[in-house]
């Protein structure tokens, strides 16, 4: 079968393709991307299946026309407020299957409204099966927890001192490329204005900074999270019925970046500057603060995610947390699984599809895991706790 891969030539795309490559099913990869030379090189680094082709994902005529003949459209471009929509409907025009890492509430929302054209066409679109994707899978598995859950939030804390290079090597690459990398651009955007979640059995719009609030870590410590614009808040509510409500919340180390983050994400809105430059202007600030005050509290690691949920357990209100154990829980390995499953035909739901839509969680994490080539400590996909609250 043939594999479009929509920003193939990067980061996350070279290794989604990899885990492709290596399937007896997918005998053909595309690498597609804007810079045609950097999709020649990642084809010729994976070896004879893959190929290299210049496309514009904005250009959706170009893309249908590139699209037809393809088994599965799988997208890791960014920023995925731009791309996602134009590759989803390219797809469904030409009337093939499709998943992406689609990590922006606001595009998955209007993603899902192209539901009854992907059914009319026949096609598969699982959107937002990255690590976010994941996050709803973990969320539904907290909720199954409980007889009857009221409240799941999925939490991320990282320690941006810690992103990959130091703060001014990132800036030093950003100025000769011209811009901040999609990933960051993507990250300011999730702050942009209001952001939407699922409170009181009702969606409302609430402002990051203004609805700031403590959470503590599983390892114990507490932190300030704001609410980003996660797709969990949009999608879990249609699936978990009876939920009260659901949040997505991120913070940042040190804690002063929170706020600045949100300030810029206000300005965004305004119009004042674009995601890049806001991504600019928070490394900037990171850049000019003496090591020492940024440095991470010891032995924490970068990223730190996990789900907390309340409800009722044989007549006790509990809460739940859980986080993964074992380093399965990438972002590669979640879209790529996905993908080998549609092309199995394991999925046969037809639509625009949320991962809880479809997808059954331990057994999906198990199967990233064993695709990820991945040694479990003691079997175990998750670390969970229980507390009662009320008896």
């Amino acid at each position: 079968m043939k594999a479009l891969a929509l920003g193939g030539a990067g980061q996350f795309g070279k290794r989604v393709a990899q885990m492709l490559i290596a399937s007896d099913i997918v005998s053909e990869i595309v690498i597609a991307g804007r810079n045609l030379e950097a999709a020649r090189s990642a084809a010729t680094e994976l070896g004879s299946k893959a190929s290299a082709i210049h496309v514009d994902i904005l250009d959706e005529h170009q893309l249908a026309s590139i699209v037809e003949g393809c088994d599965i459209v799988i997208n890791t471009a960014g920023p995925e407020h731009k791309v996602v929509l134009p590759a989803l409907r390219a797809a469904i025009k030409a009337g093939v299957n499709y998943c992406d890492l689609c990590a922006h509430g606001p595009t998955t929302e209007k993603a899902l409204d192209l539901n009854a054209a992907a059914k009319s066409s026949e096609v598969t679109a699982i959107v937002g099966i990255g690590l976010v994707g994941l996050s709803n899978l973990r969320m539904m598995h907290a909720a199954s927890q409980f007889d009857q859950v009221e409240d799941v939030r999925f939490c991320v804390f990282q320690v941006v001192s810690m992103y990959g290079d130091s703060p001014k090597a990132i800036l030093a690459q950003w100025r000769k490329a011209g811009y901040a990398d999609a990933s960051w651009q993507f990250m300011m955007n999730l702050v942009k204005g209001k952001v939407r979640l699922y409170r009181d059995g009702r969606w409302v719009d609430v402002d990051p900074l203004d609805d700031a609030v403590r959470v503590t870590l599983p390892q114990g410590g507490e932190m300030v999270a704001v609410p980003i614009a996660w797709p969990e808040s949009i999608t879990l509510p249609r699936a978990l019925r009876g939920v009260r409500s659901v949040s997505t919340v991120y913070g940042m180390y040190p804690p002063q970046l929170n706020e600045i983050y949100c300030k810029l994400g206000r300005r965004i809105a305004r119009g004042e500057l674009d995601e890049s430059a806001a991504a600019f202007s928070l490394f900037e600030y990171l850049a000019d603060q003496p090591a020492a005050s940024v440095a991470a509290p010891g032995g924490c690691a970068d990223w730190i995610d996990w789900v907390e949920a309340v409800g009722i357990k044989e007549g006790k209100r509990v809460r739940y947390k859980g986080w993964p154990v074992g380093g399965w829980d990438s972002t590669k390995g979640p879209l790529a699984t996905a993908a080998l499953k549609i092309l199995r035909g394991d999925v046969r739901a037809r639509g625009v599809l949320s991962p809880e839509s479809c997808l059954d969680p331990m057994p999906f994490f198990a199967e990233v895991a064993q695709n990820a080539g991945v040694e479990l400590p003691d079997g175990r996909l998750l670390e969970e706790s229980f507390e009662v609250l009320t008896k």
